[in-house]
C-alpha cells in the first residue's frame, strides 16, 4: 500500500497528503462535489510516523505494522511508515440495510431523498488498534461534531454498503447536515474558503494523552496553507446523484 500511495496520491491534485504523528493534529477541507454516488474518493494519505521526534517509535520497528519494501531513492525514510488513506463515498441511508436486494430497491425508489456521505481511514492491517478522532466543523468555527473511531484494514470490504452493517468504524453525514455546513457568507470573501473544515488526530492508545485540538485560530492558517486546486468553487448541492 505504501507504493501505491506514494506513486498514485501522493502528488494527485485535490489530495492532501502529508506526514502524521500521534496527537499532531492534520486538517483537510472538503468539497462534497467530488463524490460520486457509489464511488469511493480518497480525500488524503498521511505517512504515520509514530511519536515525532521518536524514530524509535515508527510503526514498523514498534512491531505495529510490517516493514515496507520495495522503496526507493528519497521514498526510502518511509520503510518503517504505516500509510493511512481518508476515504469518502456519496451513499444512501439504505446501505445500512442487511438486505441488499431490498437496498437496491429502495434506492431506486427513493435515493435522491435518502443521501449521505461516508468517511472513514484505511491502513494495512496492523497488529494494535490505532485510533483516530475525525472532527468536522462549520464554516465559522461555531459548531462542531467529533467522533473517535478505529483505522479500518484495508484489506476489508471498502464499500460502505458492505461494512456499515456491520461496523461502526465510520462518520456519516448527511445531505441536509452538509448543506447547513455549507452556509456561510459570500465565497468570494477571502476569510472563508469553500468545502468543510475536518480534523484529523491519530494516536495508538487514546486513554493514555488528552486530545490537544487545533485552536480556531490555527485552524483557519491550517486552512490557508491548503493549496487552491484542492479547493473547487462550491455549489449548492441538488440532492441528485
Amino acid at each position: 500500500m505504501m507504493v501505491h500511495v506514494l506513486h498514485k496520491h501522493l502528488h494527485s491534485t485535490g489530495i492532501t497528503s502529508s506526514e502524521m504523528y500521534e496527537h499532531k493534529p492534520a486538517v483537510i477541507c472538503f468539497d462534497p462535489m467530488v463524490c460520486e454516488y457509489g464511488v469511493n474518493k480518497c480525500l488524503a494519505t498521511f505517512l504515520f510516523g509514530g511519536v515525532e521526534g521518536k524514530p524509535q517509535t515508527l510503526p514498523g520497528l514498534t512491531y505495529l505494522s510490517q516493514h515496507n519494501s520495495a522503496l526507493f531513492n528519497d521514498n526510502r525514510k518511509y520503510e518503517n511508515y504505516l500509510p493511512i488513506m481518508m476515504m469518502a463515498c456519496r451513499s444512501t441511508w439504505y446501505a445500512h440495510l442487511k438486505d441488499k436486494m431490498l437496498e437496491r430497491e429502495l434506492v431506486g425508489m427513493n435515493g435522491s431523498n435518502a443521501g449521505i456521505y461516508v468517511f472513514w481511514l484505511v491502513a494495512p492491517k496492523t497488529t494494535r488498534n490505532l485510533y483516530y478522532s475525525l472532527t468536522i466543523y462549520d464554516r465559522y468555527y461555531l459548531n462542531s461534531r467529533s467522533v473517535i473511531r478505529l483505522v479500518r484494514d484495508y484489506a476489508s470490504y471498502q464499500n460502505p454498503s458492505d461494512f456499515i452493517p456491520m461496523e461502526q468504524n465510520y462518520l456519516l453525514l448527511r445531505d441536509s447536515e452538509v448543506n447547513e455546513l455549507m452556509l456561510g457568507p459570500n465565497p468570494k470573501d477571502k476569510q472563508f474558503r469553500p468545502g468543510i473544515p475536518m480534523e484529523i488526530i491519530i494516536y495508538e492508545n487514546p486513554t493514555e494523552t488528552p486530545v490537544q485540538r487545533i485552536g480556531k485560530k490555527k485552524l483557519q492558517e491550517a486552512l490557508e496553507q491548503l493549496p487552491d486546486d484542492y479547493i473547487r468553487k462550491y455549489a449548492p448541492l441538488s440532492g441528485d446523484w
